[in-house]
């Protein structure tokens, strides 16, 4: 199982990047101090470093030119998440680190990014082929009700390394089910607790559930269009 050191000085934003990736199998690393993530990553070498830019002591910069120039580290890859997002920034991030991802990100966008710097390191995630690594995520994405359109996302991330894996084509058909039960409808765009989609979600029009199994104010956002005005 490969290891991510993630550095954010935000202790939520940094919460919220490890439950990410630990959610997909990543052993996680962390630290919200420059120079605490300094000597953490020259003491446990972790196979892929996810560095903010803007933090106290030590920048992200700083941290990324530090571990380039000792020999034991250089060879790590360094991926710059951070809210400077301006094609400058990312140009600048890219001259120095290995890859820049802004922090509005889709989680499949920072997944994709670290399997593939740890691809072009030889590795491998967690199984013997990136399919397989792909198919792992979307089976963790899929038993959570929230992140259930990322694991359809990954299974076809699979799907097209493999398009014959087997298991990755039977979880999408079961991934693009969840997801279009659990779509919210718009036909009436109207709800009492809980968001659209959420788990929480009780339709105003139909508190106790649809009244067929095609309801014409239950229909999901792919097929409302005949029926809203």
């Amino acid at each position: 199982m490969s290891t991510v050191f993630v550095f954010e000085d935000s202790s939520a934003q940094r919460a919220a990047i490890a439950q990410l990736l630990r959610s997909v199998g990543f052993e996680i690393l962390e630290a919200g101090d420059g120079l605490d993530a300094l000597s953490q990553i020259r003491q446990h070498l972790p196979d892929v470093v996810v560095a903010d830019i803007i933090s106290p002591h030590l920048n992200g910069y700083q941290l990324c030119l530090a571990l380039k120039r000792d020999p034991k580290t250089r060879h790590i890859p360094v991926i710059f998440c951070s809210v400077k997002n301006k094609e400058l920034d990312r140009v600048r991030g890219l001259t120095i680190a290995d890859g820049y991802i802004p922090k509005a990100f889709q989680p499949p966008e920072l997944v994709e990014s670290l399997i593939g710097k740890l691809l072009s390191q030889g590795k491998s995630c967690f199984h013997p082929t990136p399919a397989d690594d792909w198919t792992e995520a979307g089976l963790m994405w899929l038993q959570d009700f929230e992140n259930q359109e990322w694991a359809v996302q990954a299974f076809e991330k699979a799907l097209a390394l493999e398009p014959n894996h087997d298991l990755a084509g039977k979880l999408k058909a079961v991934a693009l089910g969840e997801v279009e039960k659990s779509r919210h409808c718009e036909a009436c765009r109207y709800y009492y607790g809980g968001s659209p989609g959420g788990n929480l979600l009780v339709c105003a029009i139909h508190p106790y559930g649809p009244e067929s199994d095609r309801c014409g104010d239950w229909e999901s956002k792919y097929h409302c269009s005949s029926h809203v005005a």
